[in-house]
């Protein structure tokens, strides 16, 4: 159907979601299909392997995620504006 695919996978300590989310998609999805990663909270080598295996994918964020010392911000500062977008997910998330 040509419409964006939006993954919302939230690693757990010590689990391998968002590994085998990527596995996962990696076999199912075409490899220039346009992707958002919602509420992504993973690490630059995490973001570089979805870049990879995806081009097209968009990553958002919260903005809990944004604040002081969060582990995002290593992320962020790597991707080009057309590669994230802020999200609020009000009221669940803090603005």
């Amino acid at each position: 159907m040509q419409k964006p695919m939006v993954i919302h996978c939230r690693d757990l300590v010590g689990s391998r979601d968002e590994i085998d989310c990527l596995a996962i998609m990696k076999s199912v999805v075409p490899r220039f299909h346009r992707i958002h990663r919602h509420c992504f909270g993973g690490s630059l080598h995490l973001m570089w392997s979805w870049k990879r295996c995806f081009p097209n994918t968009v990553f958002g964020f919260a903005g809990a995620l944004l604040r002081q010392g969060s582990s995002s911000i290593p992320v962020i500062r790597a991707l080009t504006l057309n590669h994230m977008v802020l999200e609020s997910d009000a009221p669940y998330l803090i603005p």
